[in-house]
């Protein structure tokens, strides 16, 4: 393990935009935590789908913010799990030796070894019985499923139908939605529809089968986690007073969904995810008593982040990818 003492860390450097090899494993600094500041030693953290199109980018537009030529912002890496190693002078919610989860949010820095966090950011202690790797892959997909769920007011007795069951967001989307009391429905390909069964569904259909296209069934809500099928395809399986909340409507669409309102029965609920810790909280309560199991596909070591994110990028991951950044 590196001493963060010597002042220099592994990270995965993000040189430009483009193809996965643009990620490049350098020495970087530590990061110098101010006062109300802790430095975490990051033993895991994630490739998600915000992760890939950052470094392409995709859409164009997340250049605006990331830097016109290349990213300003050198390491990526949006969630992580990992060790208080050093706290600010102010800092009172946390202490050296804190096992901590969470986000990033946009100083990102989770593919370094080291990154230096607001204590007030969005993260908490780690569930009591996780390891690093199943902590970490608890962040982005279960937030940003209870998001949605919360959006699209999901309760009890409810039935839901989750488009995309198998990847981070449909997972989580699949065991919260069922926690809540809901009657659940997944789609995914075939070879994933024995873990949709697992997490909670009471139906798995195939999407390329007879029994979905063909299905007439109406339900109280719509969640469509990938964005493959056009939101109007929707509409015929959602009732008049229901919900379709798109997670992958992107940003285009989550501002011009809202002007479409009036011309459409069922409720549209597209997005961006709030990172809150109190959510955070939630869920690793729920993961502490059993009730979330998060699903991971694959562990990378930091030193194969290129062949992660080309691997994620093709879209057919089952739950999490996860980067161990362990020695």
């Amino acid at each position: 393990m590196e001493n963060h003492n010597s002042g220099r860390m592994r990270a995965a450097v993000c040189t430009g935009y483009g193809d996965p090899e643009v990620l490049q494993v350098q020495e970087m600094p530590v990061p110098k935590p101010g006062p109300r500041d802790v430095l975490i030693r990051v033993h895991a953290s994630a490739v998600n789908s915000a992760d890939w199109r950052l470094r392409r980018p995709d859409p164009w537009g997340v250049r605006l913010f990331l830097g016109l030529r290349k990213p300003h912002i050198k390491i990526l890496g949006g969630v992580f799990a990992g060790e208080v190693v050093a706290a600010g002078a102010k800092v009172t919610r946390f202490r050296s030796g804190d096992r901590l989860f969470g986000s990033t949010l946009m100083r990102f820095g989770g593919y370094g070894e080291y990154v230096s966090l607001p204590e007030k950011a969005t993260m908490t202690t780690m569930p009591r019985g996780f390891s690093f790797n199943d902590a970490v892959a608890l962040t982005f997909g279960y937030l940003t499923a209870l998001n949605f769920l919360r959006r699209a007011n999901v309760t009890a007795g409810q039935s839901v139908l989750i488009v995309g069951a198998s990847g981070s967001v449909g997972t989580a989307v699949v065991e919260l939605a069922a926690h809540f009391g809901a009657h659940v429905t997944g789609v995914s390909s075939a070879a994933n529809l024995d873990l949709v069964r697992q997490q909670g569904t009471e139906r798995a259909l195939d999407y390329n089968s007879a029994e979905y296209t063909k299905d007439i069934t109406q339900y109280d809500v719509v969640v469509d986690t990938v964005g493959k099928t056009h939101w109007k395809n929707h509409l015929s399986r959602v009732k008049p007073a229901g919900t379709i909340a798109l997670v992958a409507a992107g940003a285009l669409k989550t501002l011009y969904l809202p002007l479409l309102q009036p011309f459409y029965k069922p409720r549209l609920v597209a997005l961006v995810a709030s990172e809150k810790r109190i959510d955070l909280e939630f869920i690793r309560d729920l993961a502490e008593q059993g009730k979330l199991r998060p699903v991971i596909d694959r562990t990378y070591p930091l030193e194969q982040i290129a062949e992660a994110h080309r691997y994620v990028e093709q879209g057919h991951k089952r739950g999490n990818v996860v980067i161990s950044l362990g020695r």
